[in-house]
């Protein structure tokens, strides 16, 4: 009998927080047990950032309660980090409010995102990409997942670290060349979400760059166009005959005024 209890003693909360979800155990004041079952969750990935967030605050919650009150503020911070609209219910005891307060202090107007910018690349070429996390404090970001896919084919996923610098990546263009649709993410260890940019539903677009025109002189534009089909001509036109419909009005005044004869009449005084 001694030794069933050891064993089981041994094994810790993991069993009932396997079967028992974290907001559940933590209902009950299980928080030992509501412990091992979020970070079961976290480790497990493929969290989305609301849902990893409300992890790292039920974690909060918890430490609190058991009297770890800094354990509890780094909690809270992550969580904040993630989701700054987040708050603790209504209920909440003074013993977690005070951690959860110092750390929205600390955490106060930064947010995690995720940004990204292009490059200039050859004619013809998808430019490449760059993209780094801004506002990661507490490095919770360590991988990018890049998800694209050329002309409306299929999603095509790519696996970089993110150190804190950012990642360069190219994105193939496929044939023929054409936009190309993308959205990416930023993940923690585990592979949960801690930012994104663009959706699978809204993704973002990047284009090829446009080509040089013929010859390499871009204001003539491609040797096959004729010559009245290009920007320039029609406004040089235009301007042309306005300057000589003004040199002919004025020509046709001043020649008036030299014809003009002064007459004054003068009376019969005989």
């Amino acid at each position: 009998m001694f030794v069933l209890l050891v064993a089981l003693w041994a094994q810790g909360p993991t069993p009932l927080a396997q079967q028992r979800s974290a907001d559940s155990l933590l209902d009950e004041a299980l928080f030992e047990e509501a412990i091992a079952a979020a970070n079961g969750e976290i480790k497990r990935g493929g969290l989305s950032t609301p849902e990893l967030a409300r992890r790292h605050l039920l974690l909060g919650q918890c430490f609190a309660a058991l009297d770890q009150p800094e354990r509890a503020t780094e909690a809270f911070g992550r969580a904040l980090a993630l989701e700054s609209s987040l708050d603790l219910p209504a209920q909440a005891s003074p013993k977690v409010l005070e951690p959860f307060v110092v750390a929205r202090r600390r955490h106060a107007g930064v947010a995690i995102r995720l940004e990204a910018s292009t490059r200039r690349a050859a004619p013809g070429r998808i430019p490449a990409i760059s993209a780094r996390v801004a506002g990661d404090r507490l490095g919770l970001a360590s991988q990018l997942r890049v998800t694209s896919r050329h002309a409306s084919g299929a999603w095509r996923e790519l696996s970089l670290a993110l150190p804190a610098t950012g990642a360069g990546f190219e994105l193939a263009g496929g044939e023929p060349p054409g936009a190309v649709e993308y959205f990416l993410e930023a993940l923690d260890g585990d592979g949960n979400r801690v930012a994104a940019l663009g959706t699978r539903a809204k993704p973002l677009v990047v284009f090829p760059e446009p080509a040089l025109a013929a010859r390499g002189d871009p204001l003539r534009g491609p040797a096959d166009v004729p010559f009245y089909q290009r920007g320039w001509f029609w406004p040089s036109v235009a301007g042309s005959v306005a300057l000589l419909a003004g040199g002919t009005v004025l020509f046709a005044r001043s020649r008036t005024d030299e014809t003009k004869v002064p007459f004054r009449f003068q009376p019969d005084v005989r």
